[in-house]
């Protein structure tokens, strides 16, 4: 609440729920984002990500442009859901995240990574949000948090690679993450005639 107090008078009211009736902690961090950063009204919902986050305004802005410049596309990732029952974590779920999840530009500030837009792995985030043939898949628990995560990209040969396997410290275990590939594997072989995946890679 510190940080978003250089931004009151941008908001100089409190903010209520939806409903109306009862004062909301989360909605003035939404309020504050589109005075955050100079674009910030372009886009809120990325400038609420990005400021939840700490991401600087450069970062924004390259975010933001590529947003603005990528077309709508059905990516070639196949769209495979996981109880975490499959995988012992039962309040989790796995996931293919949507072609437009504006998450997917920022996955690594939610895992404590490098796979950022401005980051070292500013060009895997690229991919994953823009190509066909490249997307993501989250580890997501009951609370909407993202606990774990990993770009995935098609090979020339309909291979499907999951490129670096990623965790929010230590939510998820090794033994954890092999039960959870056992599975996909399982359901990429019952959906095969949907995706045609030649073959599983996992990146180290």
């Amino acid at each position: 609440m510190a940080n978003l107090a250089a931004f009151a008078d941008g908001v100089p009211a409190p903010r209520r729920r939806a409903e109306g009736r009862s004062w909301s902690p989360t909605a003035p961090r939404g309020a504050c984002a589109e005075f955050a950063y100079v674009r910030g009204a372009e886009h809120p919902q990325l400038a609420t990500l990005c400021i939840t986050n700490g991401v600087t305004e450069e970062r924004f802005d390259r975010a933001l442009d590529l947003v603005n410049a990528t077309k709508a596309h059905t990516s070639s990732i196949p769209d495979i859901t996981l109880d975490g029952e499959d995988f012992g974590l039962p309040d989790c779920r796995f996931y293919k995240l949507a072609e437009d999840d504006i998450r997917g530009l920022f996955l690594g500030e939610l895992t404590g990574c490098c796979q950022s837009i401005g980051a070292h792995g500013s060009d895997c985030a690229k991919h994953g949000f823009t190509s066909p043939h490249s997307g993501f898949y989250v580890v997501e628990n009951n609370k909407g948090d993202v606990v774990g995560q990993c770009w995935a990209w098609r090979g020339e040969k309909g291979e499907l690679c999951l490129d670096s396997l990623e965790r929010l410290g230590n939510h998820i275990t090794d033994d954890q993450w092999l039960a959870l590939l056992k599975s996909f594997a399982a359901e990429l072989e019952k959906q095969w005639t949907r995706h045609t995946v030649t073959a599983l890679h996992v990146g180290l």
